[in-house]
């Protein structure tokens, strides 16, 4: 039989005692051992790990996997934060991002970022990605692509 519990305080520890009752009387009191109230749910596991899509000097793009286990419950947004190099993580979002991927505004020209992603459920945010590589926030260069195959206006012997 399962009675559900009202008012329960989080992180609070209570003992409940149980007695039986018949026509014949009430019995002694069966005590359980002390547990600590919270939520039956957990944050999600950390997502997978960032990868920079695209930058510029003053944004970058980043894309993630969802994380592996949600906690119980569905995960509802994720947390992006930023850092440059040495400094402190910083929210990069005002509220968390139903989309596994997003644009990071406000770069300063030059600096070095690395970028983390944290799930969030009912039972609040889960642990940080790991972080991208870094980058710096400039123009972003890439090698060409492959020229197109030669062809041949004459052909000369």
């Amino acid at each position: 039989m399962c009675i559900p519990v009202k008012g329960l305080t989080e992180g609070k520890k209570y003992v409940f005692r149980i007695r039986a009752e018949n026509i014949y009387g009430v019995s002694d009191a069966l005590e359980g051992k002390p547990v600590t109230a919270k939520s039956p749910f957990d944050p999600p596991d950390a997502p997978g790990t960032p990868e920079v899509k695209a930058y510029s000097p003053n944004s970058c793009t980043i894309e993630w996997r969802p994380p592996e286990h949600c906690g119980g419950k569905p995960v509802t947004g994720y947390i992006v934060e930023k850092r440059e190099r040495g400094g402190e993580w910083v929210k990069a979002n005002n509220y968390p991002t139903p989309n596994l991927s997003y644009t990071i505004q406000d770069l300063r020209e030059g600096g070095k970022y690395e970028f983390r992603v944290a799930a969030v459920n009912e039972a609040g945010p889960g642990k940080p990605s790991k972080p991208t590589e870094p980058i710096t926030a400039q123009v972003q260069r890439s090698k060409p692509d492959a020229p197109d195959a030669p062809h041949p206006d004459r052909y000369k012997r």
